[in-house]
């Protein structure tokens, strides 16, 4: 199933076995333990996604059905060089900023170290 409608679907199933918990954790942890559960179905999968922050150690971008991973400035081809000012990465390549669409692919959703990795599969419009 796409991840952009199905999310609210996992949300509905998962929750209902977690009420219990509602007095120690708030709604946006359990939206994001969810969040969580339903990407670890999606590893290998490719999503269309829009970067939400650049920072010197990667990309933050952000899926449809609202899951934020990171790509680290590691796995990126070529070499990038942050730019602070336009918080940005310039390689000759090209530029890669806040906004810009992109593809990804999920490569890990560990819950246990609240980590969702994703790699770059394709610049959708970066410069």
């Amino acid at each position: 199933p796409a991840a952009s409608c199905s999310l609210l679907a996992w949300i509905r199933i998962c929750v209902a076995p977690l009420a219990h918990m509602e007095k120690t954790m708030t709604t946006a942890n359990m939206i994001l333990l969810v969040s969580f559960i339903f990407m670890e179905n999606e590893v290998g999968k490719e999503f269309d996604a829009v970067i939400s922050a650049v920072t010197s150690f990667g990309l933050f971008c952000e899926l449809e059905n609202t899951c934020e991973g990171l790509i680290p400035i590691s796995t990126l081809p070529g070499e990038y060089i942050y730019n602070e000012k336009t918080l940005s990465l310039s390689s000759s390549k090209g530029n890669i900023k806040i906004g810009d669409r992109i593809r990804i692919k999920v490569e890990e959703a560990d819950i246990r170290r609240g980590k969702l990795l994703f790699s770059l599969s394709e610049l959708l419009n970066g410069e």
